[in-house]
């Protein structure tokens, strides 16, 4: 259950500390008042979406604080402390959840499970085990045919079957989408065919090497300034060693000269380690030129084949992308889709046999949803028409169809339709056929409760679900709350005194002025207030409205 509930600076809330008993909680107050604001306040708590504009006027932030005690729901606490555990955050402490949500004025918002800072996503989480809302727009939502669906699958507890069915279905969609995009990739022409195998073997045929380009360049450029090449080779070799004045010859003279000079003079003895090394650099030269001179005597022949070679591979790059690596890629691809087209056939057969199979077992799956839904259909008709009896519809007969169809869809292949006759004598229509907005709110009422008799969350809360009916049916409407109440924690805002006064508590929200600001309070009312805001209820504070409102609390 709830224990309590702080909210802060929430639109006209200053401050409500508000300790929740169990049982059945009638919120009543003046249109305006600011009931709407503790329907607010919990679902921000909740996890539900914020809207910065809801924190008071003047602050900085509103701040709602639940704490909530599942130690005698032993299933729920062990639920709630699996999702903590398992998104880090420390379990309840002897079943005591505590969850908090900030709202920034600077657009930021902040979330809290027993003082841990947790995620949007985990707040929302935890509140769906905890508390269900019913609002006066439900009454539209229940003549959607998924609504109606989604009903049938929680009340049956279907949560399996709906699973495994939308599982199958993704597996069968998916292998439809791969067979069909496999046929349209092999839907290759011949001559499309035979283009392809050209260039592959075209490719394959040459033998290229990722790096071969890279070795044959420096030797064109030697084939293709060959006699550049040769004429300067043999000028050096003029110069250095193959006539009367070459530089050998000349530096032989100067060694002879030196030596007399060393002669007359020892302190020249030095230059003679300078002109021994020239000499040797020189021959050195001499040899290594010649040496080159006889690697650049090319066979005309071999530079024909490595002229030819280069060609062919620049050819290539040009029709098939700018690199080597590029070309031979190409190549590896073409003779892959080769391989893929010439297989075609298996690749196609074995796509089909998987979507076949998928298929099959989505089929099967669906046809076990649609089984299971059989029966909770008719315990669900018969669980709404019994509510629906104690709500004055005596001779109502409420039907939950559920119909094969052929449009194979995730939530299986039922179509489920809710069908309702109010009176004895009348066919039964679907539920938009319904005029009476009274009659579709004890419907929705009816619906809600035969959910709820099978649901396990803690806290249910009712937003006028009582509009549109008044007089016997209010008090079967309160009736019905107050059943429900055996088995969860009720809150109802109500404009009904015949509901309201069927509650175990009773609080008036009231909107007063203090300090020149305008405020929402929350007041538990005790037996005497309790009165006179029924009397109000019933349309005055006068001596027989205080009379009905205090035979409605004794009765």
């Amino acid at each position: 259950m709830l224990q309590t509930l702080h909210i802060k600076n929430l639109a006209l809330i200053e401050s409500i500390l508000w300790e929740v008993p169990i049982g059945f909680t009638a919120l009543t107050g003046e249109t305006g008042a600011g009931k709407s604001i503790v329907i607010d306040a919990i679902s921000l708590v909740l996890g539900e979406r914020a809207d910065k504009t809801l924190i008071r006027s003047g602050t900085e932030s509103a701040t709602v604080e639940a704490v909530w005690d599942l130690a005698t729901n032993p299933d729920l606490l062990k639920t709630i402390n699996h999702l903590l555990e398992k998104s880090g955050v420390e379990p309840c402490e002897e079943g005591v959840l505590t969850m908090k949500r900030s709202l920034l004025a600077n657009g930021q918002n902040r979330q809290f499970i027993n003082h841990s800072a947790v995620s949007l996503q985990l707040l929302k989480q935890i509140g769906d085990h905890l508390a269900d809302m019913h609002g006066p727009h439900d009454h539209q939502s229940l003549l959607s045919n998924d609504t109606q669906r989604e009903l049938l699958d929680a009340y049956g507890h279907l949560d399996s079957f709906t699973s495994s069915t939308q599982q199958t279905w993704q597996c069968w969609n998916n292998a439809v989408k791969t067979y069909e995009q496999l046929k349209q990739e092999i839907q290759t022409s011949d001559q499309e065919i035979s283009l392809l195998t050209f260039q592959v073997e075209e490719i394959e045929k040459a033998h290229l090497q990722e790096n071969e380009e890279e070795i044959l360049a420096p030797q064109m450029d030697r084939i293709h300034n060959f006699q550049k090449l040769l004429q300067l080779t043999q000028q050096l070799q003029i110069i250095l060693d193959e006539n009367e004045n070459s530089a050998i010859n000349q530096l032989g003279q100067a060694e002879r000269l030196l030596s007399q000079l060393i002669t007359l003079d020892g302190e020249t003895q030095n230059l003679q380690d300078y002109a021994h090394t020239a000499q040797s650099a020189l021959q050195e030269w001499a040899r290594e030129l010649s040496s080159y001179q006889d690697r650049l005597d090319l066979d005309p022949q071999q530079a024909a084949e490595m002229e030819s070679r280069y060609n062919l591979i620049q050819s290539l790059k040009r029709k098939y992308g700018g690199s080597l690596i590029e070309v031979l890629t190409r190549a590896r691809e073409g003779r892959e889709r080769l391989n893929r087209i010439t297989k075609r056939d298996e690749i196609l057969e074995k796509s089909q046999k998987e979507m076949k199979e998928t298929e099959v077992t989505y089929r099967a799956s669906a046809k076990k949803l649609s089984q299971a839904r059989k029966k909770a259909s008719e315990k669900l008709s018969q669980a709404i028409t019994k509510q629906l009896q104690e709500l004055g519809f005596k001779k109502a007969l409420f039907t939950v169809t559920s119909t094969p169809t052929d449009h194979p869809a995730s939530h299986g292949l039922d179509a489920i339709e809710f069908l309702f006759a109010p009176n004895m004598g009348e066919g039964e229509k679907p539920l938009r056929a319904i005029a009476s907005s009274g009659e579709m709110a004890r419907v929705m009422l009816a619906i809600k409760t035969s959910l709820a008799e099978q649901d396990q969350v803690p806290l249910l809360i009712f937003d006028e679900v009582d509009a549109n009916v008044g007089g016997e049916i209010g008090t079967r409407v309160g009736q019905k709350l107050k059943a429900l109440s055996a088995h969860h924690q009720i809150f109802c805002i109500t404009h009904l005194p015949q509901v309201a006064a069927l509650g175990n508590q009773h609080i008036a929200i009231s909107k007063q002025t203090r300090q020149q600001r305008t405020v929402t309070e929350l007041q538990v009312l005790n037996d005497k207030e309790r009165i006179e805001e029924l009397a109000r209820m019933l349309g005055g504070s006068h001596a027989s409205s205080r009379a009905l409102a205090e035979a409605l609390l004794k009765a």
